[in-house]
């Protein structure tokens, strides 16, 4: 299951953040939060040349970073595999939408409230049993 989706752009400003359950961490301000993100990925970026993905592991909950040109997307889901397609899939559609928009962004982040119903639809369309069944999957293969 995918529980929440951050948004920031690669320079760390939060541009957008979704909860889809109930997570204490996606209740935090979605700025500090951006903050933190930013500074795992400049960590991380810092010890590898070219960085696609970064999976943290927090108790039962994946966060999956995926990076392109503009955005950095974190996705806290139930496994990494789940969480990193569905992260893959939110940026392309959204680099898709605006990847022209940061050439001269003012930093106006509303604009990108026009995307929430996007992802929306994205993860409607994957729902709760994907992840039943992947878990039902990698149970009877353990």
């Amino acid at each position: 299951m995918i529980y929440a989706i951050w948004i920031l752009k690669s320079t760390g400003e939060a541009l957008l953040n979704i909860a889809f359950e109930k997570l204490k961490l996606a209740e935090n301000d979605p700025v500090l939060l951006g903050g933190l993100f930013s500074a795992v990925s400049e960590i991380a970026k810092q010890n590898v040349n070219e960085l696609t993905t970064i999976n943290i592991i927090i108790g039962e909950m994946k966060l999956v970073f995926t990076f392109s040109k503009n955005v950095i997307l974190v996705v806290a889901g139930d496994t990494e595999e789940e969480a990193k397609r569905f992260g893959k899939e939110v940026e392309e559609a959204f680099n898709k939408k605006y990847s022209q928009v940061f050439e001269n962004w003012d930093g106006n982040i509303k604009l990108f409230k026009d995307f929430i119903p996007d992802i929306e639809k994205m993860f409607q369309k994957r729902g709760p049993l994907e992840s039943d069944v992947e878990e039902v999957l990698r149970s009877l293969s353990e």
